[in-house]
C-alpha cells in the first residue's frame, strides 16, 4: 500500500506545483483513502475533509461525492459512527 501513498502524494504535489486545483483535490482524496487504509485512518479523515473543502464549488460533483464516500470510510475505520 505504501507505493500508492508514494504516488497519490506526487500526483498531489504535481497537481498544486500546476495549480489543476481540481486534480490536487482528487489526488488528496486518493491520498487520503490510502492513508486510511494504511493504518492511519484519522489522518486520512483530514486529507479527506480538506479535499471536500477543495472541490467543493469546482463543479466536480462526482470528485465530491467520492470524497464523502471515502470519508465515511475513513470514519469507520477510527470507529466514528456519528
Amino acid at each position: 500500500m505504501w507505493p500508492a501513498r508514494e504516488r497519490a502524494a506526487s500526483a498531489l504535489d504535481l497537481a498544486q506545483e500546476a495549480g489543476a486545483a481540481g486534480e490536487a483535490a482528487y489526488a488528496r482524496t486518493v491520498l487520503g483513502l490510502v492513508v486510511a487504509y494504511a493504518g492511519q485512518p484519522a489522518v486520512g479523515a483530514e486529507h479527506l475533509r480538506t479535499a471536500i473543502g477543495e472541490l467543493e464549488g469546482l463543479g466536480r460533483p462526482e470528485d465530491l461525492l467520492y470524497a464523502h464516500l471515502y470519508l465515511s470510510e475513513a470514519l469507520r475505520l477510527v470507529g466514528d459512527f456519528e
